[in-house]
């Protein structure tokens, strides 16, 4: 799932596998942002755009869902 600049939501409901970002890192377009799991499925955040991480809004283990805001990127 490729996330944009801006307010990046969940997808679906899902548990928080993997948080790959720290606020403040700056990431490349392609760049993997967390790892969401449903069903035993991991599905990656990546991020559509070069940015810089302002904001995580979900913990490790966090159960979200759908439209959930998973964290928040500016454009770079």
């Amino acid at each position: 799932m490729v996330a944009t600049a801006g307010r990046i939501v969940s997808p679906m409901p899902a548990i928080v596998a993997e948080i790959l970002v720290k606020v403040g890192d700056t990431v490349k377009a392609g760049q993997e942002l967390l790892i969401l799991e449903c069903m035993k499925v991991q599905r990656p955040i990546v991020s559509s755009t070069p940015g810089i991480v302002q904001a995580i809004k979900v913990e490790l283990g966090q159960a979200v869902e759908s439209g959930t805001t998973l964290l928040e990127l500016t454009p770079a």
